[in-house]
């Protein structure tokens, strides 16, 4: 045990200033992946969403922005990403769910709306490419923002799964490690 703790204090006094904020900006990367790094599986979507509050006009009324970006962080391109809405908390949309690829150019998507759910289908995900979805919302006075929970459903992609991470975090913890993950002790 003695020999355990000698060996880490020598790692630890090697690495200087400049390896320990390499290390800690690491762990960063691996916390906000959500994700392991070590592996890329065939077929992955992460999603990340985010939510702005506007101030309200003269009536009252909030404006809330809602985005939400979605990765293909798998190595296999997914015929269709569907993101699922709860339709009664779209009841009050401001601005129409509009996308971009890498939230920069415009991207057609399929609104399809169900009993109690408005699909919003992405199209095809290609590997390492990432969609940003948003739209806003109207609440009246003294009514309370829906948050994510209550608004979004969930992600379901043509094949694998659908979780909660940041993909461009992944894609790039998994750069890193593709690049410096031969110097790792394990």
């Amino acid at each position: 045990m003695n020999s355990f703790l000698e060996k880490l204090k020598e790692i630890f006094l090697s690495l200087g200033p400049v390896g320990w904020i390499a290390v800690f900006l690491a762990a960063f990367v691996l916390l906000m992946s959500g994700i392991s790094l070590f592996d890329t599986p065939a077929y992955e979507i992460l999603y990340s969403p985010m939510r702005m509050e506007m101030k309200a006009n003269e009536k009252g009324e909030l404006s809330v922005f809602y985005s939400i970006e979605t990765g293909n962080t798998g190595t296999k391109t997914q015929e269709y990403v569907k993101m699922r809405f709860s339709r009664s908390a779209m009841d009050h949309v401001l601005v129409q769910p509009y996308a971009r690829n890498f939230g920069v150019t415009p991207r057609s998507i399929l609104m399809t709306n169900e009993r109690t759910t408005i699909i919003i289908d992405l199209g095809t995900l290609e590997s390492e490419k990432r969609v940003k979805l948003s739209f806003m919302l109207s609440y009246p006075k003294g009514q309370v923002p829906h948050k994510w929970d209550d608004l979004f459903l969930g992600a379901v992609p043509a094949k694998g799964k659908a979780k909660c991470g940041d993909p461009g975090m992944t894609l790039v913890g998994r750069a890193w490690f593709s690049l410096f993950g031969r110097w790792l002790p394990f």
